[in-house]
């Protein structure tokens, strides 16, 4: 290391054992969830703060989407019952975790030099069954409903 606290090669080394901190990479350009990988440059690929943000705004995006779908089921289920809104929350939380840990689990992974392929996936079959099987749901709620 020189004496202005840069590598001299400009990139940290793979071993974090020999002082390279979180700091001094940021100084160097280096990025801490990537040993070795050049950020301000981009050399080595596409920045990784740019394939973070594309995986968090489609973990988003599917999300929301599937979070949506289930929060109309959730009403149509509670429309004619009194304290519906608690009744409401207990029914649509336990469904919307495994859309966080997912969403979370995929931004992760790529922030990690990983492939999100998986999470992604999955928040996709998620999306797609809710999507299906939503709106028949909430018919046969809403129907059930009525008639009582």
């Amino acid at each position: 290391m020189s004496k202005t606290g840069r590598w001299n090669n400009g990139s940290c080394p793979d071993n974090r054992s020999d002082g390279c901190s979180s700091q001094k990479s940021l100084r160097t350009g280096c990025s801490p969830a990537f040993p070795g990988r050049h950020v301000a440059s981009g050399r080595h690929g596409p920045r990784p703060a740019v394939c973070s943000l594309g995986t968090l705004v489609l973990s988003l995006l599917l999300g929301t989407a599937t979070l949506s779908v289930l929060g109309g089921i959730g009403a149509a289920l509670t429309v004619g019952v009194r304290r519906g809104s608690v009744l409401l929350s207990l029914l649509v939380l336990p469904l919307a975790m495994p859309l966080l840990i997912f969403g979370s689990r995929a931004v992760g992974m790529v922030m990690d030099g990983d492939s999100p392929a998986g999470p992604l996936q999955l928040l996709a079959a998620i999306f797609f069954l809710t999507l299906s099987l939503g709106p028949l749901a909430m018919s046969a709620a809403i129907r059930i409903s009525v008639e009582s």
